[in-house]
């Protein structure tokens, strides 16, 4: 399945561009001055005045991508849906369709987003409470992070497939959710293997590609489509999968009571 997904994903450019695009985007990094003064302090005002326009600039970025995203995704995904079930891809079609998905994108999006604030602020004052109060013992911080860590692995890949989910079989929030922790733990190795693959290549690509962020930005948006593109194809497969071997019960079951 990963060999497939890695085949569309060069055999079909157009499948995946708007995806594509968008991961560009959100991995391009703004060109930043570093003219802060510091003989007269270093405070945040001055942060705010050096970088003002950077930071205009990072958060029109964000919140264009937050309302376009959305839309690029489920582009992406519908056609990646049609290539794996019919063998064929409606580029225009599929830019049309997307727009039925974009609120309910939009708003799991967001809820993912607000959840990893909150998990991340109300982790670290637990981390850093704990470091505190053990008069800085550095064995407690370690673990603290590391269990972080771990934690939003664990829950990332529960909720990765949410959003393909809502695309591929036009659920609601509820069922995607149900769907996606079903379909997350039972491929959980499978889709950890994705992610530590992606982890590795974007490491060895930042140390050979140290100085050409072009070439970084680039194959980082790939390894991201090709999560979306493979969480697809397995989704896909199981559920085919499972169909198949359901109307094999119910057609035996069928005959028996003939008999």
């Amino acid at each position: 399945m990963f060999k497939k997904s890695l085949k569309l994903i060069f055999t079909e450019p157009l499948m995946v561009l708007p995806l594509f695009l968008c991961n560009f985007l959100s991995n391009l990094k703004l060109p930043v001055k570093n003219n802060i003064r510091l003989e007269y302090g270093f405070d945040i005002n001055s942060i705010l005045q050096a970088y003002s326009k950077q930071i205009m600039a990072a958060l029109f970025m964000v919140v264009v991508l937050i309302f376009i995203s959305p839309y690029l995704t489920a582009w992406t995904n519908l056609m990646v849906k049609d290539k794996v079930l019919k063998d064929e891809i409606n580029f225009n079609a599929n830019s049309k369709e997307a727009l039925k998905y974009y609120l309910r994108i939009l708003v799991v999006s967001l809820a993912l987003v607000g959840a990893l604030l909150i998990y991340i602020f109300v982790s670290l004052f637990i981390v850093v409470s704990l470091y505190i109060s053990t008069n800085g013992s550095a064995g407690i911080f370690i673990i603290g992070l590391l269990l972080f860590v771990l934690i939003l692995a664990f829950v990332a890949i529960l909720v990765t497939s949410v959003i393909p989910i809502i695309v591929v079989d036009n659920e609601g929030f509820t069922g995607a959710f149900k769907k996606s922790f079903k379909f997350g733990l039972s491929n959980f190795f499978n889709i950890l293997g994705v992610f530590a693959f992606n982890i590795i290549i974007g490491l060895v690509v930042s140390l050979i590609f140290k100085n050409v962020q072009i070439i970084q930005t680039l194959i980082n948006s790939y390894l991201s489509t090709l999560v979306t593109v493979y969480i697809i194809n397995k989704y896909i497969e199981d559920n085919i999968e499972y169909q198949a071997n359901t109307n094999e019960v119910q057609a035996s079951e069928d005959s028996t009571i003939i008999e």
